[in-house]
């Protein structure tokens, strides 16, 4: 994991005075849930009447 904090300009006193860090668990399955959507909502049958 990377973290990079940027700090403001010169002569500004705080850019922000709290911060706090959560751990986001891994999103393995983000690829299968994906192709999912795509089957069901960009590859159904149209018909035009």
């Amino acid at each position: 994991a990377t973290l990079s904090v940027e700090g403001p300009a010169a002569g500004v006193s705080y850019y922000f005075d709290d911060a706090s860090l959560v751990e986001i668990p891994e999103y393995t399955t983000w690829e299968a849930d994906a192709n999912a959507l795509i089957e069901a909502h960009r590859k159904n049958n149209i018909r035009f009447s």
